[in-house]
């Protein structure tokens, strides 16, 4: 279920935070390094600045959309196994769906933080 939501989402998610990133990135280090004679320091920088933005917009973007994908794929997953099980109380699925999606949001973000630091520095 995490991985399914993960999948659906990476991909628009990396694309706009590191488009918005590099951009971001690019007009800053203009302005900011436009007297500075070493080139190096330059690159370093953009390099770092951008790598950070990507990874900070990455987690913003995707955070909420991915917790709710999560839910969804996980409570969609629990009901159809336990479909020809008996009865489980309606409550106990919401507990567990909630508990699993908490403690793997952070997880399910890094992932797509580290997709994003990988595709800003290619």
């Amino acid at each position: 279920a995490i991985e399914k939501s993960i999948r659906s989402i990476i991909g628009p998610v990396v694309e706009r935070s590191v488009t918005i990133a590099r951009m971001s990135t690019r007009e800053l280090i203009i302005k900011d390094f436009a007297t500075e004679p070493d080139e190096n320091k330059m690159r370093n920088a953009a390099n770092m600045m951008v790598q950070n933005l990507a990874s900070s917009l990455a987690n913003v973007f995707s955070k909420d959309s991915l917790l709710v994908n999560i839910d969804t794929n996980l409570r969609t997953i629990l009901q159809n196994i336990l479909v020809n099980n008996p009865p489980v109380d309606s409550q106990l699925i919401d507990q567990a769906v909630t508990q699993i999606s908490s403690d793997n949001i952070d997880m399910a973000c890094k992932i797509i933080e580290k997709a994003a630091i990988d595709k800003a520095i290619a």
